[in-house]
């Protein structure tokens, strides 16, 4: 049951220990050893997570209803700022940022920490009781089945410059199910891992741009993939061509997947929302505005947004029974999120300050989330849904900007030019004509 409920969420809303030998330990301890990394592109996995097998091998570690409950309102709030008042297609995966701002809480104090459990909904909750929610959550949801699939990663990119509590990293990996990778910031890389890592986590249906890893002490990244096959494909020669009106009026050329059913739908206000089931027990809702309304102004309402994804439990909407028409658009695209205004929207605000408190993750000072991005992809034809996202949060060791400067060049100026901290050329520049 609890399976059912998260995964109908999920669907609605695709629209200081001694050294040792221990790899994992030797990075709590600052930098590994030349020795100990890949000396052709200066990156090693040093911890690895057992990943949950079948369903039937799994103990509970945790009731995970309070933290569903949680996760439902976190859904409804952080999709009205999101995908509220667009133009444009988007998809956004709440499961996969929550999950990459527990653990991000995980090695949090102080000030920091309260704001993102309250952003969350868990004010009342202890770090253990997150965790144990976490795991238990990962171990109901992860895994392949006949007709599907639902694959959960955390990962972990360190700079081997610096120095992580060795706490947090076992949290990581055990309660998480992290991978942790240390990064030499100062070695030629090959290619980009971190994208080479969300490549292979998704199947390759995300793909995320390089980035330059000396700038950034740690990278938290969280990886969902999923697959469903619907439980009455759509025959795909009853398939047809028509009109998709667009919000300015305007209209373009769609395909049209048809069939008809008979089931359960809502009716909301301004709304109606059914569902098609896939065969491994996943639903994806969709949201017809009546006409005349506009879906992207009545998804920017957070309570309207609840009742979308949870008719059968909101008062003001009516449980219906009857014959359902589908006709549903193919579609497959893919969109990027900024999301560090929508969370400093939900009150955290001093994880991104140069005095944010994750004193638990390391001793570093400052450490703060520079930044958080969310990029996803989604796609339905005859024969089931495919998404996938990817949340990354940038962790950064240097201060926030304190004032403003303005390079504008129009006076004599000097210059310097350097390599690999050495000082090629220093010049002045009088008269630049």
């Amino acid at each position: 049951m609890k399976r059912l409920f998260l995964l109908g969420i999920c669907a609605a809303l695709l629209f200081a220990a001694a050294c040792n030998t221990n790899e994992l330990d030797s990075i709590a301890c600052g930098a590994v050893s030349g020795a100990q990394r890949n000396s052709s592109e200066g990156v090693k996995k040093v911890a690895a997570p057992v990943y949950p097998e079948n369903e039937e091998e799994q103990e509970e570690t945790g009731d995970t209803m309070e933290f569903l409950t949680a996760l439902s309102g976190f859904s409804s709030k952080s999709a009205a700022v999101l995908l509220g008042g667009g133009q444009k297609n988007t998809v956004y995966s709440p499961v996969s940022l929550y999950m990459a701002l527990a653990l991000s809480a995980s090695g949090a104090a102080g000030d920091t920490l309260e704001e993102l459990h309250s952003a969350m909904g868990l004010s009342l909750s202890s770090k253990s009781d997150v965790a144990d929610s976490v795991k238990a959550l990962y171990k109901e949801l992860y895994g392949r089945e006949e007709y599907g699939h639902l694959f959960l990663y955390n990962s972990l990119w360190l700079s081997s410059e610096n120095t992580f509590h060795q706490g947090f990293l076992n949290g990581a990996k055990d309660d998480y199910f992290a991978e942790v990778f240390t990064v030499d910031p100062s070695a030629a890389q090959k290619s980009d891992p971190i994208s080479d890592w969300v490549s292979e986590k998704t199947g390759g249906k995300l793909e995320r741009e390089p980035s330059e890893l000396g700038e950034i002490v740690m990278n938290l990244v969280s990886v969902i993939d999923f697959y469903g096959e619907w439980t009455d494909r759509f025959p795909k020669e009853g398939n047809t061509t028509g009109d998709f009106t667009l919000s300015d009026g305007g209209k373009v050329a769609a395909e049209y997947m048809n069939r008809g059913s008979t089931g359960g739908f809502y009716r909301g206000n301004g709304w109606t929302q059914a569902a098609l089931s896939c065969k491994n027990g996943a639903r994806m809702s969709f949201i017809l505005p009546d006409e005349g309304k506009d879906i992207n102004s009545l998804i920017a309402d957070a309570d309207e947004v609840k009742k979308m994804l949870s008719p059968g439990d909101s008062a003001g909407v009516e449980s219906l029974y009857g014959e359902i028409t589908w006709s549903v658009p193919k579609f497959d695209f893919k969109c990027e999120l900024g999301l560090v205004d929508m969370l400093k929207s939900l009150g955290v605000q001093s994880a991104f300050d140069s005095d944010a408190d994750f004193s638990e993750t390391s001793d570093l000072k400052p450490l703060f989330i520079a930044d958080a991005r969310q990029a996803a992809r989604v796609a339905i034809d005859e024969n089931g849904v495919s998404a996938a996202a990817y949340t990354e949060l940038f962790y950064a060791g240097s201060g926030m900007p304190q004032d403003r400067a303005e390079m504008v060049l129009d006076r004599p100026f000097a210059f310097a030019i350097a390599y690999r901290g050495v000082t090629l050329f220093v010049g002045v520049v009088n008269n630049p004509s």
